[in-house]
């Protein structure tokens, strides 16, 4: 009976001493994990140039969150490129060693490795895909190939390596988001302005670590209502067709994205600039704000006739069609905008669109079928005549629509009987 006693207290005495043991280790380990992560860090911060480098690619590349700052400072700052060179080598150096079979300094705890990116990218727009800052990321940087901050014409430039990086900005790793933010900010992309905005948001909110609330700020910086301002301030490219004006085209949408105060006057003006993208990027900037100002500013534009008056004419449409037939009913625009004076018109119905149309129809084409369609359903009987003149008015590929309008008038208005 004692025996048994003695062999029961040597088990409860050595099933505390594994449980200890088992304590001690699940601490150990975090608690090694977490001071190999702070020299890491103080080599960063503290270290010569080439350890700074391979011990920030060594945090990166084990998910460190609080080494992301570092690395995002160095995107941020074109004064720091040598160093963001030094850390693209060292992470490449380390992907190549992983590869094949090493273990970068002998370590195997701390975290596991994130998934390295494939290897060199096919330029080709379904391979593209952002995986973290690279060798293809430097490249972007010296010389980057962005999409103006408004889509125009028929043909959308091929710029696989911005769309994969506004592709990541939706990604759930938190640190891949911020490396896209911090690239695409870097070079001021201006068509993805309001993505760049909601992710600092987000990421600002979700706050994945305190040492992030410096280069967080720094992000926000760029969105400084003076910054702004003074970008906005700039002079747009001479040339129409030149959309190398990023700067000045990223300013403009992100007065317009984060409301910018006494912004508009100023889109006002650049909304109806001889370039292209300036007065697209600037009318669509308005269009974020609310109110009359704003109204009076895409009417203005949509009177100057130049390269925004489309959209501006179809944002006022969509917003205060009372004041788009006001300003439109009592004016001649010119000859080559007579057309989209009526489409107006008629898109916020009215009337006056119709003698308009009838006279503008036969030189169109593709929009034409529009036309024929307000015409039917906006004529009233003092149109009658042209009305039914107009099948033989137009050219003989739009005989069928001319036809639908004169029978789809006639339902709303049938033919008096004539006498015999």
């Amino acid at each position: 009976m004692r025996t048994g006693r003695k062999s029961l207290r040597r088990l409860i005495i050595l099933s505390a001493g594994v449980g200890c043991a088992g304590v001690l280790i699940a601490v150990a380990l975090p608690l090694r994990d977490w001071i190999v992560e702070g020299s890491k860090l103080r080599t960063v911060e503290k270290g010569p140039p080439e350890e700074q480098a391979r011990a920030l690619a060594w945090l990166l590349e084990r998910g460190s969150m609080r080494a992301v700052p570092h690395l995002l400072e160095q995107i941020l700052d074109p004064a720091l490129e040598r160093r963001l060179e030094a850390t693209v080598e060292a992470i490449h150096a380390l992907h190549i060693e992983r590869s094949g079979g090493g273990n970068a300094e002998g370590v195997d705890t701390f975290r596991q490795p994130r998934q390295a990116p494939s290897p060199p990218r096919a330029r080709s727009l379904r391979e593209v895909q952002f995986a973290g800052v690279d060798r293809d990321t430097l490249e972007f940087l010296r010389s980057p190939d962005l999409q103006p901050a408004v889509q125009y014409g028929c043909v959308r430039n091929w710029t696989p390596f911005e769309d994969a990086l506004i592709t990541a900005l939706k990604e759930s790793d938190l640190a891949l988001r911020a490396q896209a933010l911090a690239v695409l900010l870097r070079v001021r992309s201006p068509s993805s302005v309001r993505d760049q905005r909601t992710t600092l948001d987000e990421l600002k909110r979700s706050r994945p670590h305190r040492s992030w609330e410096s280069i967080l700020a720094k992000m926000e910086s760029f969105y400084d209502p003076r910054e702004l301002h003074v970008g906005i301030a700039g002079a747009p490219p001479h040339d129409p067709f030149v959309d190398r004006g990023f700067p000045l085209a990223w300013s403009i949408r992100a007065a317009g994205v984060t409301k910018l105060d006494r912004a508009i006057p100023r889109l006002r003006e650049l909304s109806v600039s001889t370039n292209f993208d300036t007065a697209l990027a600037a009318e669509r900037s308005l269009e974020d704000f609310e109110g009359p100002e704003a109204d009076e500013a895409l009417a203005h534009c949509l009177l100057a006739w130049s390269a925004a008056c489309d959209r501006a004419g179809d944002a006022l449409a969509e917003r205060n069609k009372p004041y788009l037939k006001q300003i439109l009913s009592n004016i001649i625009a010119p000859p080559n905008y007579r057309y989209w004076q009526a489409i107006l018109l008629a898109r916020a119905g009215s009337v006056d669109a119709v003698p308009i149309l009838l006279s503008e129809v036969h030189k169109m084409a593709m929009i034409d079928r529009e036309m024929f369609e307000h015409i039917g359903r906006l004529a009233q009987p003092r149109h009658r005549e042209l009305i039914e003149s107009l099948p033989g008015r137009v050219r003989p590929e739009q005989a069928d629509d001319a036809q639908a309008a004169v029978r789809r008038f006639e339902e709303r208005f049938p033919p008096e009987e004539r006498s015999p």
